[in-house]
């Protein structure tokens, strides 16, 4: 157990000393005592937040939380529904989201009871920036049933981890 404990000093101060000399991050509670909640057909923003860049380099967005659509069914048997979510670049925008605005379904099959079930998701980005400044970024989300609803919550979180250089990664 001292041994084991040890390797965890060392590993932790060595952390320290990278997060202290190159790494920068930032975490950020989304809600803020806000429900995070949209009935749009159309993409819609739910929060935004902005990082403001030491310089170039790479940052790594993370939003996580917990999801819970609330679908009214159309029989007493059973529910379904869909809704889309990502971490874009513009507001009320599906377009420049790197890949991150997708699809996910609900679906309830006896529909027995009012309870919804949540479940967690995390959006992850990678952007490499060319420069200091500020760069602000999207959460943008629309159902795609009519009388449905998505709430966000769990304590919707964005993790900023930023990198002042750029790793190259070859597929073979």
């Amino acid at each position: 157990m001292r041994h084991a404990k040890a390797l965890f000093v060392i590993g932790t101060a060595l952390l320290s000393f990278a997060v202290a000399q190159d790494v920068r991050l930032g975490v950020i509670d989304l809600q803020q005592g806000k429900v995070l909640k949209t009935k749009s057909y159309k993409p819609t923003t739910l929060r935004s937040f902005t990082v403001s860049v030491p310089g170039p380099g790479m940052v790594l967005v993370q939003v996580s939380g917990v999801w819970r659509l609330d679908v009214d069914a159309i029989s007493p048997s059973s529910e379904s529904g869909v809704f889309y979510l990502g971490l874009c670049d513009r507001r009320d925008d599906s377009s420049t989201c790197g890949n991150t605005y997708i699809e996910y379904w609900h679906q309830d099959a006896d529909h027995a009871d009012n309870v919804d079930t949540t479940h967690s998701f995390i959006i992850t980005r990678a952007i490499y920036v060319p420069r200091k400044g500020k760069r602000t970024f999207y959460l943008n989300a629309q159902v795609g049933n009519p009388d449905t609803t998505l709430y966000l919550g769990g304590s919707v979180k964005a993790t900023v981890i930023f990198v002042p250089s750029k790793l190259d990664i070859s597929m073979h």
